[in-house]
């Protein structure tokens, strides 16, 4: 137990932790910002004829290039 009443158990976890919130932060501030801007580019795209079904293959297909690089960063970083 530390001085001022916290448990801390290593300084490399405390700073990972520090870290990961910090990460997520930014990443949940910026993913903000372009659901925002993608909700008005979506409305423009409904309105010239996109169908519902091509709008949302749109959506999910902008979402892979992040989720595979996460993955695929994570799935080294586990390894080594």
């Amino acid at each position: 137990m530390n001085i001022d009443g916290g448990y801390k158990l290593n300084d490399k976890i405390e700073v990972n932790l520090k870290d990961a919130f910090l990460t997520f932060t930014v990443n949940s501030n910026v993913f903000a910002h372009q659901s925002g801007l993608m909700w008005g580019e979506l409305g423009i795209q409904k309105a010239i004829g996109f169908t519902t079904c091509q709008l949302m293959n749109q959506l999910s297909l902008g979402f892979l290039p992040p989720i595979i690089m996460g993955v695929l960063l994570g799935s080294i970083a586990g390894i080594t």
